[in-house]
């Protein structure tokens, strides 16, 4: 279908050629003559002939083509221009055959005994604005799908590359293209990170043409200075247009740029080898796909400084974890293995006390470096048991500390925990550990878990100084952070504690 101002052109189909001349004379004769181009064919064969070449907007279809049913021609153009309006013509009006005609896909039918030049042209206007508004609906339509489509992409996966790969898709279905392709600016230069083409390899195209100085190049530092699109109808009449590697092919081009806090970061290029081709719609459309790429692209950039971030603080808990407690529990051992040889030369006996001690700090030393090796290696982590998780995490607490720690595990299952929810109880007693160790002074803790069918129970119990739990200083983190874990498995947690006497964590999950 041709656009809203250009000539609306017009196949008659009748065998009478003195019919076809009478109403190319009657639409001559209307005000909007220079608005209609008429051609004729006589027979159903001249007519596939015809719309091989051109593309008509109306169809002028006479009921008896000699033969032949123009219902029956009808019925065939149809499938092979569904795009067209389709006005059937008689010289026997009935209402029968004016449903039958509008069944088969007519949007109008037109008594040729009573034909009229300012009817006809009424007729073909008012088929043309109502095949151009299905058009347009269905394009619409079809938008808004895509649209769907790439926002469900950016609602589901945090990987940049899939979602430019499903926006380029997605442009294509919408805005006709012979090669498309979606830039990013580095250090002042674009680099192409997303490509698409039925007509043209990305191996095809040469370096300088994937690398452009946004400064040096015209099209991309207007975008740039103004953060508005830019539509070139005709590159080859264009001076200022930089050659690339099918510039011999290329006519028209619209680029769009991908904006991020006001700033130009990338762009989104069309290319098209007709020239004209790009119209104000698609400009449109293109920024609404502009927007969702720059939204997709800082998702990926938040996303990489978070994991950036927690990989920082991950190393910063482990150097830690690695100074409060490996170091210090070496520190000790080495203390007493240095002060071994005077002590056994000046008291036997009693140096030998100190062996028992040694030998708890080294084996203390060891499961602290299992479990900080666990934390290093998350698949080591979901692939142990809890079992010996909590075992580890046990022995590493107990060479740092005076607090004895009993460990309590019953199980009435060997199927293993979820692995989130196993690594959630393993947090918990962790920080639990943790508080104990820097908070609560106790002379004994207990560590019990029970699984019993659907459910498992962890309780952290330990006879230390104890606390309000009403009134957690707010630069205390770990309750809440034992809180959100267990949330997070749809687990119940739940503290009690008073001041002098004790405290009790106790985690309720069940998977039912």
């Amino acid at each position: 279908m041709t656009t809203s101002d250009a000539p609306v052109r017009i196949l008659v189909i009748d065998d009478i050629k003195s019919q076809y001349a009478m109403i190319a004379d009657f639409l001559s004769a209307t005000p909007l003559s220079q608005a209609y181009v008429v051609d004729w064919s006589p027979t159903a064969d001249a007519t596939l002939t015809a719309i091989d070449t051109v593309e008509y907007d109306v169809f002028l279809v006479d009921y008896n083509l000699g033969r032949q049913n123009g219902l029956d021609l009808l019925l065939h153009i149809k499938t092979l221009r569904p795009d067209a309006a389709y006005i059937l013509m008689t010289g026997e009006g009935s209402h029968a055959l004016d449903l039958e005609a509008m069944r088969a896909g007519a949007i109008d039918y037109i008594d040729k005994t009573e034909l009229k030049p300012a009817a006809l042209e009424r007729t073909i206007r008012y088929a043309v604005n109502q095949r151009r508004a299905l058009i347009n609906e269905r394009q619409q339509r079809r938008f808004a799908e895509v649209l769907l489509d790439t926002v469900a992409a950016l609602n589901s996966t945090l990987d940049s590359d899939e979602v430019l790969r499903r926006i380029l898709t997605n442009i294509g279905q919408v805005i006709p293209n012979d090669a498309a392709n979606i830039m990013l600016i580095q250090a002042g230069v674009t680099e192409i990170i997303g490509f698409h083409s039925d007509t043209i390899a990305l191996s095809a195209i040469d370096e300088q043409s994937m690398h452009f100085s946004v400064v040096e190049t015209p099209s991309f530092s207007h975008m740039i200075e103004t953060c508005e699109p830019l539509l070139v109808a005709d590159v080859q009449a264009d001076p200022a247009w930089v050659p690339t590697t099918y510039s011999d092919r290329l006519r028209a081009y619209l680029g769009v740029p991908i904006v991020i806090g006001g700033e130009v970061i990338g762009f989104i290029n069309l290319d098209s080898f007709h020239p004209d081709f790009f119209v104000a719609t698609h400009v449109q459309q293109l920024q609404m796909f502009a927007h969702h790429a720059a939204i997709a692209i800082q998702n990926s950039r938040a996303y990489e400084k978070a994991q950036e971030l927690a990989a920082l603080e991950e190393r910063q808990r482990l150097a830690r974890d690695l100074h409060d407690a490996v170091s210090q529990t070496l520190f000790s051992a080495n203390v007493i293995a240095e002060s071994m040889p005077l002590l056994w030369n000046q008291d036997p006996e009693n140096a030998l006390t100190y062996l028992p001690k040694l030998g708890r700090l080294t084996k203390g030393a060891l499961a602290e470096m299992r479990a900080l090796l666990l934390e290093l290696r998350p698949a080591a982590l979901a692939e142990t048991d809890l079992q010996p998780l909590l075992q580890h995490l046990v022995s590493a607490f107990e060479s740092r500390t005076e607090t004895e720690i009993r460990l309590i595990y019953e199980s009435d299952t060997t199927e293993p925990l979820p692995v989130e929810v196993k690594i959630a109880l393993y947090r918990i007693v962790q920080e639990s550990l943790n508080n104990i160790t820097k908070h609560a002074n106790a002379r004994s803790a207990e560590i019990r878990f029970a699984r019993a069918g659907a459910g498992a129970q962890l309780t952290i119990a330990d006879d230390g100084r104890g606390f309000d739990p009403d009134n957690i200083p707010t630069d205390h983190l770990g309750v809440r952070m034992m809180r959100e874990r267990a949330e997070k498995i749809g687990a119940n947690l739940r503290i009690e504690s008073a001041v002098t006497q004790g405290t009790i964590i106790a985690v309720g999950w069940n998977s039912v």
